[in-house]
């Protein structure tokens, strides 16, 4: 079909097209750390499209890739160096809208979104941390994340999996999650860098060959802790024609995301692109 620059698209008109972007960017970014010898691999859902599929998940709209900590933090030096003019490192430094604990890498040339300063078709890239071995330590860590979500990120309720609920302890946590919203109008990058500095500290206390992006994203925080072993890469996973990085053990992998049967497929409603307006390239 024949795009016209300006004018709005629903996703599904152009899934095509926003698919093909995606993967521009993966493929650009890919690149980059093979160049560099960062580790990647394919993460989340499209981990789960490469093993299932060989491709997207037919109702998925996003694409996930993972990097250990200091290989993550190496290639947000690097990209914007190395992107390419039509493409943009999305972080909280680059963008004041933009609170997420991970980035993203968007296209300049699109707009899926307005909160941003940044808002077109994107991937998300995730950075892996330690996870402690006591129950306890952990429970700590994941705890100051959500606080820290709440503070920083202003995490809506639903995220945090009580907007259901009922009773005195929910109400207090409401009441203490917009206390931090509050507060994290006030925090600097510098503090905020720091903070979440002392939650990967966590880690240190009682060192352990657990891994995971719980930090990041603590909805995923038990859900994604697996042994450093689950780390270890092939460049066997078939996306969309073409080979990327995926774990050697993408079964567990996989199990601890999803649980057992993850090859049974289960249609979501999560939706991350709703509509598109594609700009011309300047």
């Amino acid at each position: 079909m024949d795009i016209v620059y300006g004018e709005k698209y629903q996703y599904e008109m152009v899934q095509h097209l926003v698919r093909q972007k995606q993967i521009d960017i993966l493929d650009i970014v890919v690149a980059i750390c093979e160049k560099y010898g960062l580790k990647y691999w394919l993460d989340g859902g499209t981990l789960l499209g490469a093993i299932r599929h060989q491709g997207f998940i037919p109702w998925d709209d996003d694409i996930d890739i993972g990097l250990m900590r200091e290989d993550y933090e190496t290639l947000v030096t690097l990209l914007p160096q190395e992107l390419p003019s039509n493409m943009v490192m999305q972080t909280r430094r680059t963008d004041k809208y933009y609170k997420l604990a991970y980035m993203k890498v968007r296209d300049k040339n699109s707009i899926i979104e307005d909160r941003y300063t940044y808002n077109g078709i994107f991937i998300d890239i995730f950075p892996f941390d330690m996870v402690p071995k006591t129950r306890l330590l952990q429970s700590i860590q994941r705890g100051m994340t959500m606080v820290m979500e709440a503070t920083v990120v202003h995490t809506e309720m639903e995220r945090l999996h009580i907007s259901h609920k009922k009773g005195l302890k929910v109400s207090v946590i409401r009441q203490a999650m917009r206390i931090c919203a509050w507060v994290g109008r006030f925090l600097s990058e510098t503090s905020i860098d720091r903070l979440y500095r002392l939650i990967r500290n966590i880690s240190k206390l009682n060192k352990s060959s657990l891994y995971g992006d719980g930090i990041a994203v603590s909805w995923a925080y038990y859900k994604s802790i697996r042994d450093r072993v689950c780390y270890d890469v092939s460049k066997d996973g078939k996306f969309e024609r073409k080979l990327y990085f995926i774990p050697k053990h993408y079964d567990t992998y996989l199990k601890t995301l999803y649980g057992e049967s993850y090859l049974i497929p289960k249609p979501s409603k999560n939706v991350h692109v709703e509509s598109v307006v594609f700009l011309q390239e300047k």
